[in-house]
């Protein structure tokens, strides 16, 4: 983990969520799926952290995002991170299959980049893709996504902790579904402490134990999740 002071130097507006575009000044490394947390210098009434995630790799700006309403262009941003467990896509990995659940494939960008570089074929299921996805990712329907079961050697996905049961439903997972041996989901889900007060808000429920998002998330495999 690492403290930085970074300048907020332009906001991106999608429909899938705004982008805060910082410039800082050292090299940011970070794994896909880890988060930041930051305010702004100026504002002492912003007590709380802002969970902010890579929309992609720096270029050389770092776009995190969700960026806050009340941040502006020219602000002063302390980021503290990164923090978490982020996706862990193998090496040797040549067929992808990613999918967002509910409107957040933007967290998925960094983790297609890095699928892209090491020129594995990268499919998302999705029902509104991010406006920042890669030319090269072809986008299939969600409603298409356990026929990729089979397809792809790596699965990963990204959706709201309260829609896991949902998800198991849907796919058929908790009737014994094949799954590709890496298969892995960014859990979204609130985050208030920032991994600092164990406050269990972001608690998670695995076949063993219950785990938080905020230190051992968000990234979780599909392998060991549970259904409360």
């Amino acid at each position: 983990m690492t403290f930085m002071e970074a300048i907020l130097r332009e906001i991106r507006y999608s429909g899938t969520g705004n982008t805060a575009r910082l410039e800082c000044h050292r090299k940011v490394h970070f794994r896909p799926g880890q988060y930041f947390l930051g305010n702004r210098a100026d504002d002492p009434d912003e007590i709380l952290p802002v969970v902010l995630h890579p929309a992609t790799f720096p270029d050389p700006m770092l776009p995190l995002a969700p960026c806050p309403s009340n941040w502006q262009a020219g602000n002063r941003i302390l980021l503290r991170g990164p923090f978490g467990n982020g996706f862990h896509l193998p090496e040797e990995s040549l067929r992808v299959a990613l999918f967002d659940w509910e409107g957040l494939a933007h967290l998925l960008v960094p983790l297609m980049q890095r699928a892209l570089s090491q020129q594995a074929a990268v499919v998302l299921y999705a029902s509104v893709p991010p406006s920042n996805l890669p030319p090269e990712v072809e986008v299939l329907p969600l409603e298409a996504l356990s026929e990729s079961f089979e397809w792809c050697d790596y699965l990963a996905g990204v959706i709201h902790r309260d829609s896991l049961a949902e998800f198991y439903q849907a796919t058929g997972w908790k009737h014994s579904l094949h799954l590709p041996a890496h298969a892995e989901v960014l859990v979204h889900t609130p985050m208030p402490c920032g991994g600092m007060g164990d406050c269990g808000v972001c608690a998670v429920l695995e076949k063993r134990d219950w785990r938080l998002a905020c230190k051992d998330g968000p990234v979780f495999s599909l392998h060991h999740l549970e259904v409360a």
